[in-house]
C-alpha cells in the first residue's frame, strides 16, 4: 500500500482515472497539523500554514482532528463495510 500527499486536484484526478485507488482525505484543523509538525522532522509553522492553505477535500473525507487510533478505526470500518 502506498500513499502520498498531492496539493493539486488534477494530480488526483489522473491517478484516479488511472489506477481507481480508494482515495482519503485526512482532514485536520490548522492548529492540529501545526502541533503534529512538531512531532515529527519538522517543516515548520510558516510551511505547515502554506500547505494547509492548498488543501482541498477529495474522496472519502476523515476527520483527522481524532487520535490516530480512531482514525484508523474509522478508516478500517470502511473497509469492513459491504
Amino acid at each position: 500500500m502506498k500513499d502520498g500527499n498531492f496539493y493539486y486536484k488534477k494530480q488526483i484526478i489522473d491517478i484516479k482515472r488511472r489506477l481507481n485507488p480508494i482515495i482519503f482525505t485526512l482532514k485536520a484543523g490548522l492548529s492540529v497539523c501545526i502541533e503534529r509538525d512538531k512531532n515529527r522532522k519538522s517543516l515548520g509553522k510558516e510551511a505547515v500554514k502554506a500547505v494547509y492553505k492548498k488543501s482541498f477535500d477529495y474522496g472519502i473525507i476523515i476527520n483527522a482532528n481524532k487520535s490516530k487510533k480512531e482514525i484508523i478505526k474509522e478508516i478500517l470500518t470502511i473497509f469492513q463495510s459491504p
